[in-house]
C-alpha cells in the first residue's frame, strides 16, 4: 500500500440550507500551505499509481483519440448572411476564426492565432478566444489573448477580405465582449482607469466613426471588484447597457451615448441576476431572479427600470432553472436546466407560443453554460452533447420547428445505456443522477459510470467526457496527477465496451482519492 499523508481530524461543524453535518476535513478548504502540502503528497501518490500502470500509456493515447476538436466556447453566430465561428486548426494550439456564406459553400479563414502572434514574444501560446461580429456582418471583433488567456488585445478584421484592420487595443477580457454600434463604425469595450475603476472605451473602426471620449463609471454604479462588463449598445445606438461579466450577470448601469450621463439600471439594492438583450430602443427584455429563484423572464421599459412594478412577465417560473435568455430574430429564446439537462425553448417576442427544440436524448450545451447569455445572431446555433456523443451544432428553424445540423459530432458511442435516477437528500432535495453502462442485460460486474449534479459556474452536467479533459488540456493546467485522474474519468465514462480497461482505471483513481 502506499504511504498516503495522514489526514488530521477537526471537530467541525457546518450548517447548510439548515441542515448541519460534521466537516473533520474542512482545513483541507483553505488556502494554507499545510493544505496544500496534502495536496501534492497525494498528486505524488497518484502519479506514481497510473505512471506505474502497464496500461497507462496505451490509456492516455485513447484519451487523446477520443478527446473533442474545436471551440466550445461560442456557438456559430449569423450576421449579415455570413456565419461566424472560430475552431482549432491542425498546428498546437492554433485557433482560427471562419466565415461561411448562410447560402453554403465552403468555409474561409479570416483569422488565425499564428498570424497574429507572429513576432510576438509566447506567441505559440496565444489563443483566439472571441469573435464577434458587426450587426451586419461587414467586420468581425477579434479578442487575441496570450497565454493567461485573460490579458490580450481586440482587433478587427474584414469579413469579405479577411484584411486585418489597423486596430490593436490592448485589453483584458473575463467574458466581456463588444457592443457595437449599429452603423457598425466601432464598437464599446469593458476598460480601466489608471486608479482601478471601470471605464467605458471606444474603439473606432472606420473613418466615419464619430469620437467618444473615454468615460469613467462611478464606483457608486459598478464597483471596481466586478471583474469586467459588456457593453449592450440599444437598437438605435443612442443608448448602452452595462451588464457586468463574467459571473453574475447584472444590467448594472445605463449610459446615455449622447449626453454621457449614467444611472443604475436596476431598482436600488437589487440583489439578483438580471441578463438579457434590447427587444427595441425601449425596452430591454431580460432574465431576472430573486422573487423567482428558477428564473423568469421580464420586458423592462428602460425609462422606469429602476421600477420594477413597471416590469412585465414574458416567461413565467418553471420547473426548470434557467441559464440565460436572449433574442433571435425577434423571439425569445430560454434556455433552462430540468432535472440537469439542458432544454432550449422559444416564444414569440411577448412570449406566447411556447415551442421546445426537439433535442437529441438527455444532453448540456456547452456553449450556453459557459456563456450564460445569447449574443446577438440573425440565426439560433446550438452546441449540444450527450454522453454518448460529443458535441454537435444545430441550427433550429423558428418557423418549421426542425433542427439541421451545422457541424457533426466528432464522436458518437454505439451501445450505450444512460439511464437517470433520483436520490433524496437529508432534508428532503430531489437530488438527479445518471447510469451510464453498456446497454443490453448486466452479466455480472461490468464498467459503470455514475454522475450527479456538481455546482460549478458552468453545469456541464449531461457531457460527453473528453470535452471536459479537453478543456483542462487547453489551458495547459494539467499537471502529470491530473492527467492520470482525467485518463481514469474519461475512459471509465467511454471505452465502456472496454471492460478490462475501464476497470482497472476505475480502481487506480478510486485509490488515488482515498484518505
Amino acid at each position: 500500500m502506499p504511504d498516503y499523508p495522514p489526514a488530521r481530524r477537526e471537530d467541525v461543524i457546518k450548517t447548510v440550507g439548515g441542515v448541519s453535518y460534521p466537516d473533520p476535513y474542512a482545513w483541507l478548504h483553505e488556502d494554507s500551505e499545510e493544505a496544500l502540502a496534502y495536496g501534492w503528497a497525494q498528486n505524488a501518490i497518484a502519479e506514481q499509481i497510473a505512471k506505474n500502470s502497464p496500461r497507462y500509456e496505451a490509456v492516455k493515447a485513447e484519451v487523446l483519440h477520443w478527446q473533442e476538436n474545436g471551440s466550445f466556447l461560442d456557438a456559430p453566430r449569423l450576421k449579415g448572411g455570413w456565419w461566424f465561428w472560430t475552431d482549432e486548426g491542425n498546428e498546437r494550439q492554433r485557433t482560427i476564426a471562419l466565415v461561411r456564406n448562410k447560402d453554403g459553400g465552403e468555409p474561409r479563414i479570416i483569422a488565425d492565432t499564428i498570424s497574429l502572434a507572429a513576432g510576438r514574444t509566447g506567441g505559440e501560446e496565444s489563443r483566439l478566444m472571441y469573435l464577434d461580429p458587426s450587426p451586419q456582418g461587414r467586420f468581425a471583433a477579434l479578442f487575441f489573448a496570450d497565454a493567461t488567456l485573460a490579458n490580450g488585445e481586440w482587433r478587427v478584421v474584414e469579413t469579405a477580405t479577411g484584411r486585418l484592420l489597423p486596430v490593436a487595443l490592448p485589453a483584458f477580457a473575463l467574458g466581456n465582449r463588444p457592443g457595437w454600434l449599429p452603423n457598425e463604425s466601432g464598437f464599446f469595450v469593458a476598460a480601466r482607469t489608471p486608479e482601478g475603476g471601470n471605464l467605458l472605451r471606444f474603439v473606432p473602426v472606420t473613418d466615419e466613426a464619430e469620437a467618444f471620449e473615454d468615460l469613467a463609471i462611478s464606483d457608486d454604479l459598478l464597483p471596481e471588484h466586478i471583474p469586467s462588463f459588456t457593453p449592450q449598445v440599444s437598437p438605435d445606438g443612442r443608448r448602452v447597457v452595462l451588464s457586468s461579466e463574467p459571473h453574475e450577470r447584472i444590467a448594472m448601469v445605463l449610459v446615455d451615448l449622447v449626453s454621457r450621463e449614467t444611472r443604475a439600471f436596476l431598482p436600488a439594492g437589487w440583489p439578483n441576476e438580471c441578463d438579457g438583450a434590447w427587444l427595441d430602443p425601449e425596452t430591454y427584455v431580460a432574465r431576472i431572479t430573486g422573487d423567482a429563484p428558477r428564473g423568469r423572464v421580464v420586458a423592462i421599459p428602460v425609462a422606469t427600470s429602476q421600477d420594477a412594478g413597471s416590469w412585465r412577465e414574458l416567461v413565467a417560473e418553471g420547473e426548470g432553472a434557467m441559464r440565460f435568455a436572449g433574442l433571435c430574430a425577434g423571439r425569445l429564446v430560454v434556455a433552462d436546466l430540468v432535472d440537469t439537462s439542458v432544454r432550449f425553448r422559444t416564444f414569440d417576442a411577448d412570449g406566447s407560443n411556447e415551442r421546445e427544440v426537439p433535442l437529441e436524448a438527455m444532453g448540456s450545451s456547452p456553449a450556453s453554460e459557459f456563456q450564460r447569455t445569447l449574443r446577438s445572431t440573425d440565426a439560433l446555433a446550438i452546441m449540444h452533447q450527450t454522453f454518448f456523443r460529443s458535441i454537435a451544432t444545430y441550427v433550429y428553424d423558428f418557423d418549421s420547428g426542425a433542427l439541421s445540423e451545422f457541424s457533426p459530432p466528432k464522436h458518437r458511442l454505439n451501445g450505450i445505456h444512460v439511464e437517470q435516477r433520483f436520490a433524496t437528500s437529508k432534508d428532503g432535495t430531489r437530488i438527479p443522477y445518471s447510469i451510464v453502462r453498456r446497454d443490453g442485460p448486466r452479466q455480472g460486474p461490468q464498467p459503470t459510470w455514475s454522475t450527479a449534479m456538481v455546482v460549478t459556474i458552468s453545469r456541464w452536467c449531461r457531457a460527453f467526457s473528453a470535452t471536459s479533459f479537453r478543456s483542462s488540456r487547453r489551458e495547459a493546467s494539467m499537471s502529470a496527477p491530473h492527467c492520470a485522474a482525467a485518463v481514469n474519468m474519461a475512459v471509465t465514462g467511454m471505452k465502456l465496451a472496454n471492460s478490462r480497461t475501464s476497470i482497472r482505471c476505475s480502481r487506480i483513481c478510486s485509490r488515488s482519492r482515498r484518505i
